[in-house]
C-alpha cells in the first residue's frame, strides 16, 4: 500500500496550507473514516460555552481554549473536558471611547 501524501490540501494565503499538512492523512481521519476538525476556541460565557458544547458533540476536536478570564465558565468547561486553557494577557492599550 502506498502511504498517503503528506500535503493533502493546496497552500491558502501566505503560504498556510490545510491542517492535514502536519498530520499524516490517518490522523485527520475520525475512526469512522469521517473528517476531524482540530482547532482552538477562543470565547467566553454563555455563548463560548455553548459553542464549546455543541463542537464537541459534533465530533470537533477542541486542543485549546482561550479565554479573558480564569474563572470564566468556557475555561472551567474546558478544564472540566480536559482541554488546555490559555488565559490571554491584557494587552495594555486602549482606544478611543475605551479609556
Amino acid at each position: 500500500m502506498v502511504p498517503p501524501p503528506l500535503i493533502t490540501a493546496a497552500p491558502f494565503a501566505g503560504g498556510v496550507t490545510g491542517a492535514c499538512d502536519v498530520y499524516r492523512r490517518q490522523r485527520c481521519l475520525a475512526r469512522d473514516g469521517k473528517n476531524i476538525m482540530r482547532i482552538t476556541l477562543v470565547g467566553s460565557r454563555h455563548f463560548g460555552v455553548t459553542t464549546f458544547n455543541m463542537l464537541r458533540q459534533h465530533g470537533v476536536d477542541i486542543v485549546r481554549v482561550v479565554v479573558a478570564d480564569a474563572e470564566d465558565r468556557l475555561a472551567t468547561a474546558a478544564r472540566a473536558a480536559g482541554i488546555e486553557v490559555t488565559v490571554q494577557a491584557d494587552p495594555g492599550w486602549s482606544w478611543p471611547g475605551n479609556r
